[in-house]
C-alpha cells in the first residue's frame, strides 16, 4: 500500500509485479533533497490551479496533475491526490465566492453531492481492496 509522497514513483506497487511492499514507507511532507526551486515550482502549479478554479469553477486539477507530473516529477497517483488535497481550499473560497453572490443551486447541489461522494469512496475503495487481495495472496 503507498503512503503519502514516498518519492517519484507512481505507487510504493509500480515497478513490483503489482505486489506491496510488507511495511510501508516512512511517511514525509515532501521529497528530500530539493532546492528552493522545487518548492517555487510548487507553488507557481498551486497558483494555476488557484486561478482556474476561480475563473472557471473548476478543480484545477485538470491542469495541476499534469504539472505536477511533468514539473514536480510526481508519479500519476501521487500527483492526483496531491492535486486533490490543494484544491479544497480553493474550492471552499471558490464556492463561497459563488454563493455570495448568489450563483449556487442549492437544490442542485444536494442532489449532486450524494453521488459525486459516492464516487470519491468507491474509487480509492477499490484500489485498496485489491492491495488486500494481493498482500494475502503472498502470504498464503
Amino acid at each position: 500500500m503507498s503512503t503519502a509522497w514516498t518519492g517519484s514513483g507512481d505507487s510504493a506497487a509500480s515497478g513490483r509485479g503489482g505486489v506491496a511492499p510488507a511495511a510501508p514507507a516512512r511517511l514525509r511532507c515532501g521529497p528530500a533533497g530539493r532546492g528552493r526551486g522545487y518548492w517555487a515550482t510548487l507553488a507557481a502549479i498551486g497558483a494555476v490551479g488557484g486561478v482556474l478554479s476561480g475563473l472557471f469553477a473548476i478543480g484545477g486539477g485538470i491542469l495541476m496533475v499534469p504539472l505536477l507530473i511533468w514539473r514536480a516529477h510526481l508519479g500519476q497517483r501521487q500527483a492526483a491526490a496531491t492535486s486533490l488535497v490543494a484544491v479544497i481550499p480553493a474550492a471552499a473560497v471558490s464556492s463561497a465566492t459563488y454563493l455570495a453572490h448568489g450563483d449556487v443551486s442549492i437544490a442542485g447541489a444536494a442532489l449532486v453531492a450524494p453521488g459525486a461522494v459516492a464516487g470519491a469512496v468507491v474509487g480509492p475503495l477499490e484500489q485498496l481492496i485489491k492491495v488486500i487481495l494481493e498482500t494475502a495472496g503472498t502470504r498464503s
